[in-house]
């Protein structure tokens, strides 16, 4: 009878346990992964029985989760559509609640062997387009007609620039639409533009083609690979300005970055969500933040817990 009434107590000390524990789910933008990472390790040590469960394939997956109700919150690199707005809209009968909880910027990168330095946005529709609607000039295809002809290989003997190979993200990607609308001008990107599913993927390339430039965010970078500073036109590009602008709020191609969730009017988000706002507002997810290569965000989040989580 004791072992019996031991093996009860445990059962139901496991029930309790399992009943008392809560799971966040949090899903949308790659360019985020690694700060939204670094926030639920961060936020574990104080809050151990909440579990963070993060799937980050783009920010077009974040509006049907969210809409399904089968995460807490999306993250995005740009905001959301009219049409994923509306189609919320429909299905739930009023409209995501968003937050910019950083800024970043869109780094154009290029191989350490190719000796350019400086691009103009000119230039990178003229690359990444196939309609050129921002340049309205001709395409360019190789690095000699952007005046590099010669790279220097690793073994220091010189090396031949050939044709360039551009390199972006999926449709999916937050940052594909980015670069489309403000690099692009809307415009279409060329076929001969490779679609990458990550930042990570477009690094490894690059780093290992000279003849290749892509884009990535600039919390992503790594000494692997040249950051290219990105001015607004031509005559900007012999000003030498160092490639840190192109990570930085000089950059013209920096973006905000986006925290949405679901909340009816009238209604409060959960407990266990309100934990996790409020350590995303704190001076320790700051730190994170811009340790991670973020800028900081607006007040937005700190006002809207004023009203919804007290």
């Amino acid at each position: 009878m004791r072992l019996l009434a031991i093996v009860m107590a445990t059962c139901l000390l496991v029930s309790m346990s399992a009943q008392g524990a809560a799971t966040l789910s949090i899903v949308g933008s790659d360019t985020m992964s690694r700060l939204v990472t670094a926030w639920a390790d961060a936020f574990r040590t104080v809050r151990p029985d909440i579990t963070i469960e993060i799937q980050v394939s783009g920010s077009a997956a974040a509006p049907p989760a969210l809409t399904e109700q089968v995460a807490n919150f999306g993250v995005m690199s740009r905001p959301f559509s009219e049409t994923e707005l509306m189609d919320f809209l429909r299905r739930r009968g009023f409209l995501p609640q968003g937050f910019i909880v950083a800024r970043d910027s869109l780094a154009v990168i290029a191989n350490h062997q190719n000796p350019t330095d400086s691009i103009s946005l000119e230039d990178l529709d003229r690359i990444f387009s196939i309609g050129r609607l921002c340049s309205g000039r001709s395409a360019v295809t190789t690095w000699r007609e952007l005046g590099v002809e010669h790279g220097i290989a690793e073994s220091g003997a010189p090396l031949i620039l050939g044709r360039i190979n551009p390199l972006g993200r999926t449709a999916v990607s937050g940052s594909y639409g980015f670069f489309k609308g403000n690099v692009l001008c809307g415009g279409d990107f060329h076929s001969r533009v490779v679609e990458l599913p990550g930042f990570a993927a477009i690094i490894r390339t690059v780093e290992a083609d000279p003849n290749a430039i892509g884009y990535v965010g600039s919390s992503f970078i790594e000494s692997s690979v040249k950051v290219l500073a990105v001015h607004e036109s031509k005559k900007d590009v012999a000003t030498g300005m160092s490639g840190e602008s192109a990570r930085r709020d000089l950059s013209p191609l920096t973006r905000d970055l986006y925290l949405y969730l679901t909340l009816p009017p009238g209604e409060q988000p959960s407990v266990t969500e309100c934990a996790f706002l409020k350590f995303v507002a704190s001076g320790q997810a700051q730190d994170i933040l811009t340790k991670s290569g973020f800028l900081r965000g607006d007040d937005s989040l700190s006002e809207g817990l004023k009203v919804s989580c007290g």
